[in-house]
């Protein structure tokens, strides 16, 4: 039975954490920016459809672990001098070009994730055997 190694275990949760670390600066530098213009765009392309102007918009974070939103739009007063109105990502009918976008930024975050630890656990682990046979 073979014991447990400590530096080991020290190693791959080093590995596990510069991961976690990764998977945040990739959702805040890289699908941020790309879900801020997916949303931009869809409330745009609603206000055209209700006749109003766009004045403001949240998008919609109810894939992330913390601070979930909903989205929504924020439009100007109506033809009118109707108040303004906000709408939730829901009642402007994203369709599935938006929801294949959010999907589209899960799928980043992951696939940037899961390319690292398949090019860091197995060669630092190789390392770590030949410098502890080096060593012994």
């Amino acid at each position: 039975m073979s014991r447990i190694d400590p530096f080991r275990i020290v190693i791959v949760a080093a590995i596990l954490l510069v991961a976690v670390l990764l998977w945040s600066l990739t959702r805040n530098q890289i699908v941020r920016p790309f879900d801020d213009l997916v949303t931009e765009q869809l409330c745009r392309n609603h206000a055209e459809e209700i006749g109003r102007e766009m004045i403001g918009y949240e998008r919609s974070n109810r894939f992330g672990l913390s601070n979930r939103s909903e989205g929504y739009c924020l439009y100007g007063d109506g033809p009118n001098g109707e108040a303004p109105i906000t709408l939730t990502i829901e009642e402007t009918d994203p369709g599935p070009l938006y929801l294949g976008a959010k999907w589209v930024g899960i799928i980043i975050q992951l696939g940037i994730v899961s390319l690292f630890l398949r090019l860091t656990i197995d060669p630092a682990l190789e390392f770590y055997r030949y410098v502890r046979s080096a060593f012994s």
